[in-house]
């Protein structure tokens, strides 16, 4: 048995209210873990995109660092959507996958981080987010991965709706030395 849709944004959502009011105690509320089979349940967008591929090779970024993944993400939505004029609101999360499209484990998903977490908003009226610095912790054992955008938009006549966007798989680079080049 599944989380579903419900289980899943209420899951991100408690991750993001814990992020802005930095709750120092985690044990009084239930954690939950999103599984693979869970993400098709959240269709692809067919109204947002991400306006450019991520770099296929990264950097993670060190405790003292901010290195941020590279070209900062943007989404917007589509010039052809069918959302234009009629979006009032959008949020939008970021959750970490496997090369596969499956979503890490919980304790994974903390290595993704950002100076607002792992949540931005949507400007509606240039219908686009700002670009996103996000990074990624060294201490994410994968070595390819890709973003998920969860998308959560509300439109004039009240609907709430929740669309999937998926960045291009990148890889991090595990040795900074140039090839060819010999250390002494």
């Amino acid at each position: 048995m599944g989380l579903g849709l419900e289980g899943i944004a209420e899951w991100i959502e408690e991750q993001w209210q814990e992020e802005i009011h930095h709750t120092e105690n985690r044990t009084d509320r239930v954690t939950h873990t999103i599984k693979p089979s869970n993400m098709p349940l959240i269709r692809s967008s067919q109204e947002f995109e991400l306006l450019e591929p991520l770099r296929p090779l990264q950097r993670k970024s060190y405790d003292t660092e901010n290195r941020f993944l590279s070209p900062k993400p943007v989404i917007s939505l589509k010039q052809n959507s069918s959302l234009l004029g009629k979006i009032t609101s959008v949020n939008i999360s970021v959750v970490l996958l496997d090369e596969r499209g499956d979503p890490l484990e919980q304790d994974e998903q903390a290595y993704l981080s950002g100076p607002c977490g792992q949540q931005t908003t949507f400007s509606t009226p240039h219908l686009r987010t700002a670009p996103m610095c996000v990074r990624v912790s060294h201490r994410l054992t994968e070595v390819k991965t890709m973003l998920c955008f969860i998308v959560d938009y509300e439109t004039e006549d009240g609907k709430r709706s929740q669309s999937i966007v998926k960045s291009n798989c990148f890889n991090f680079i595990r040795d900074r030395r140039k090839r060819g080049v010999r250390s002494p």
